[in-house]
């Protein structure tokens, strides 16, 4: 249920404010799951990866593979990257770091299922 919550307001809001949006909730989900407000899920889990992968990219900084995240996650995640990027809002590189940061654990997942 978060994570439909989730995907709903991020597809619905202007490219423009995606990032300060994401840089918000990775914010507060690490702030009460420090406070034990909420549980740590797979849902969970996969949108703090998802923030923490975004505010490396918009600051340019070292990626690391993130293995393990729902296939529709991927998918939601692949297609907020593409916008930001047409949007201008992040670099047009950044489609690349995503499919090699998600390829691997995505390409798994398949196998899996």
């Amino acid at each position: 249920m978060m994570f439909e919550l989730f995907a709903e307001t991020i597809e619905n809001m202007p490219p423009q404010a995606v990032l300060n949006f994401l840089k918000r909730i990775h914010g507060t989900l690490e702030e009460a799951l420090i406070y034990k407000r909420i549980d740590e899920t797979t849902e969970i889990d996969s949108i703090l990866c998802f923030c923490q992968f975004m505010n490396l990219v918009a600051e340019e900084d070292i990626l690391f593979p993130m293995d393990g995240l729902p296939i529709r996650h991927v998918a939601l995640y692949a297609k907020v990257v593409s916008r930001l990027v047409e949007a201008g809002e992040i670099p047009v590189t950044s489609k690349a770091k995503f499919d090699a940061v998600f390829s691997a654990g995505f390409l798994r997942s398949l196998a899996n299922a």
